[in-house]
């Protein structure tokens, strides 16, 4: 088993409710046998922002389609795939899988979320200026 490798299932629909919101908006008709999950591969693409440039994760449709059956979400409002900083929102997430036939084995399901941080530093009045250089932002982000 390659832990790297994420076939389709043939999945049909993936859906996800967050905070009582459906996304994706339209939902998908994934279709993976008829080749009918480009919209599925352009949000992806879209989503981790090389959707409409010359950059490439070098993952064409074909490989997509084969093992690499990523599905992502930008839910900033305004679409900005996290190009700055937004205000904080909690709540919970659903996810609906819909196979267009059932899985033979068990599956794993993996998710991963991205969330701005933002380190604030203010300078109390008689103290001295803290400087900081060449910091690791995982051991700044491992602890709150």
């Amino acid at each position: 088993m390659n832990p790297f490798e994420f076939k389709n299932h043939n999945l049909q629909n993936i859906k996800f409710n967050v905070r009582g919101e459906l996304y994706p908006r339209v939902p998908y008709d994934l279709n993976f046998p008829e080749n009918d999950f480009h919209r599925a591969y352009m949000d992806y693409m879209y989503a981790i922002g090389v959707g409409r440039s010359n950059n490439s994760p070098n993952i064409t449709m074909e490989a997509y389609k084969k093992y690499c059956a990523i599905f992502a979400l930008d839910l900033e409002a305004d679409g900005c795939n996290s190009s700055h900083i937004h205000e904080s929102k909690s709540g919970s997430i659903d996810v609906e899988l819909v196979f267009r036939e059932a899985p033979s084995d068990n599956l794993t399901v993996c998710f991963f979320s991205l969330h701005d941080y933002c380190l604030t530093f203010q300078r109390e009045e008689g103290k001295p200026r803290l400087t900081i250089e060449n910091v690791d932002a995982n051991l700044l982000l491992a602890e709150k």
